[in-house]
């Protein structure tokens, strides 16, 4: 492993190449030191690199100053700029207004120039360990809440993700009238797998099901585990045809899966509902789902059938036909009309343009 590229990245900006070499020397062996003599270049830099844990920055620079280069930091709309350490290198000139100026402009700290190596490789050590620590508790906490959406079993969504995209998925199909579809997946032999042959061996069923499942859905659907032995997919976009072609795959590929029990001898099969909620009004998502659970029960409890389908979408054409219908004459020809005096026919098409606007 090259140790050079593990070390932490500083940058140190200063049109002296003496301040610039000295302070290379005393934190090469620490850290990858970058420099740079004006502030333009190191704006491309910190955006460019996002490695860079520490800046250390003149004030008085060409092209762009020290304090230019720290508002474009902090006013950017980037997280990780605006909480970038940025240490502002002063000299015996720079009075306590300047200092001042740089702490409202954002400057994490100021560093005074000649700086000694003590200095400098103390604050560097704070910055780059302050930085650290922040981006780790960044990352853990990005993916606490992605773990926070999913099933730890089988990594499919969980069900309270389910609800909020359900939700968003549905508004959308109800403002553009476009067909929505859900579909409920429960192992019938759920109960009988986990009696005869435990735990570990019903969870190996659950976790084979979620993989058939996943390997069926696209980019814009939503699978979750919703229950012990249950799965949902949302699916936005497919009208029913669609979706019946998809359970069907899935139905076939789960016979096809060789389960090796212990004690048991049994196919798996599941119970499917396919559901289209109606778009003719907007329904709670918790409606759609306990519908879905009441129809799922109704099923389980009918052991002559293994689906089940509620189409409450077989309006959506018509729906639409209406939504979409044009008045048989334009706003501009029925004000041409009144311009003539023709008021009949302005009163007879009146209601339907209404209507469509």
């Amino acid at each position: 492993m090259d140790l050079l590229a593990t070390r932490a990245k500083v940058l140190i900006v200063d049109d002296s190449k003496l301040i610039r070499v000295a302070a290379e020397r005393i934190l090469k062996d620490e850290y990858q030191v970058i420099m740079v003599d004006d502030g333009q270049q190191a704006w491309d830099l910190i955006n460019s690199d996002k490695d860079i844990r520490v800046v250390f920055s003149d004030i008085t620079m060409p092209v762009l100053d020290g304090f230019s280069l720290l508002k474009r930091v902090r006013k950017s709309s980037e997280p990780r700029l605006i909480s970038l350490p940025f240490i502002i290198m002063t000299t015996d000139a720079d009075d306590e207004s300047r200092r001042a100026t740089a702490l409202q402009f954002g400057a994490t700290d100021f560093i005074s120039k000649p700086f000694n190596s003590t200095d400098l490789k103390a604050r560097a050590k704070a910055h780059v360990t302050s930085e650290n620590i922040a981006r780790e508790l960044k990352q853990k906490a990005v993916q606490l809440e992605k773990n926070a959406s999913k099933d730890p079993l089988t990594n499919l969504n969980n069900k309270s993700y389910l609800q909020e995209k359900l939700g968003q998925d549905y508004s959308y199909a109800i403002r553009h009238l476009a067909p929505i579809s859900l579909v409920r997946f429960d192992i019938e032999e759920f109960n009988q797998v986990f009696l005869q042959e435990g735990k570990p061996a019903s969870n190996r069923l659950i976790q084979s099901v979620a993989s058939v499942i996943s390997n069926h859905v696209h980019e814009e659907h939503t699978p979750a585990r919703v229950g012990l032995s249950a799965f949902i997919i949302v699916m936005p976009g497919s009208n029913v045809k669609e979706t019946e072609a998809v359970v069907e795959s899935i139905c076939k590929d789960i016979k096809d899966l060789d389960f090796s029990f212990t004690n048991l001898i049994a196919d798996i099969n599941l119970s499917t509902v396919i559901y289209a909620p109606n778009l003719g009004e907007e329904l709670k998502t918790e409606s759609i789902l306990n519908d879905l659970d009441e129809l799922a029960n109704q099923l389980l409890a009918d052991h002559r059938s293994k689906r089940l389908l509620k189409n409450h979408q077989e309006n959506i054409e018509s729906l639409a036909s209406k939504l979409n219908t044009s008045p048989n004459v334009s706003i501009e020809q029925l004000l041409a009309c009144i311009d003539e005096g023709d008021e009949s026919k302005v009163q007879q098409q009146l209601p339907e343009l209404i209507e469509s606007l």
